[in-house]
């Protein structure tokens, strides 16, 4: 997913991706700071063992991937 720095679609692209990706309403994710920045502070509203788990899960998938290319 890619969107232009203009506006704040970057911002709004990478909050749904987050939010996708963590199984989260899109309204329960915001870019915190860094709304000008390529380095961003995300916060994440829900359950914290859920997010937890799920986040867990993707950086684990993300690893055996890695793994699995070597």
């Amino acid at each position: 997913m890619r969107a232009v720095p203009e506006k704040g679609r970057a911002n709004k692209a990478l909050e749904a991706l987050i939010a996708r990706a963590l199984g989260v309403a899109k309204r329960d994710v915001r870019v915190a700071s860094g709304l000008k920045s390529r380095y961003k502070s995300v916060l994440v509203s829900g359950d914290p063992a859920g997010l937890l788990d799920r986040a867990t899960s993707l950086l684990d998938s993300r690893d055996n991937k890695v793994s699995e290319q070597k």
